[in-house]
């Protein structure tokens, strides 16, 4: 996928990313960060969140819908892309929370 294509998928979730990334950086109760490494710890994260989910959601869009998915991509909108996903992803709501499960639980070591 390009970089234009995860931005697109990633879309599924953006206002919720966040607000997990900015609890696991506390959780993970970092002292003595300056800002601006603080700020790229941030970046970093929500950057592999985003990865996690969308390879999540690509390992299950069923096989036959994922020429489908590769021409939305290209030519989509960011909300029919999301359509698409909630249409053609078995409990994607229940993919996206395992991954950010196990996304937590391996970053915080519990």
């Amino acid at each position: 996928m390009t970089q234009k294509n995860q931005n697109t998928t990633s879309a599924l979730s953006d206002p919720n990313i966040k607000v997990f990334v900015e609890n696991l950086v506390a959780e993970k109760n970092f002292t003595d960060v300056e800002e601006e490494v603080m700020a790229q710890i941030t970046k970093d994260l929500t950057d592999r969140v985003e990865e996690i989910i969308n390879a999540a959601i690509l390992a299950a869009i069923p096989a036959d819908k994922l020429e489908d998915f590769d021409k939305l991509l290209h030519t989509g909108t960011r909300q029919e892309i999301a359509a698409f996903c909630e249409t053609n992803v078995p409990n994607l709501q229940g993919v996206v929370t395992e991954e950010l499960r196990a996304f937590r639980e391996t970053y915080l070591g519990v």
